[in-house]
């Protein structure tokens, strides 16, 4: 995470942290390392893919 000079907001380390780890467990989850099943289909695009992912992160 940048230290908000590039336009954006700063994250903290810790906040940063968090945030990468739900997204890396909802990316698990939609290519179905953990045998969950695909929610979205393999063509999917990386706008749907972020979109799936900031759902799971929700819950």
């Amino acid at each position: 995470m940048r230290d908000g000079k590039e336009d954006g907001p700063s994250v903290d380390a810790t906040t940063g942290a968090t945030v990468c780890g739900a997204l890396q467990e909802a990316g698990r989850r939609v290519l179905g390392e953990r045998g969950a099943p695909r929610a979205v289909p393999p063509g999917a695009t990386s706008e749907e893919l972020l979109e799936y992912a900031c759902d799971q992160v929700k819950q």
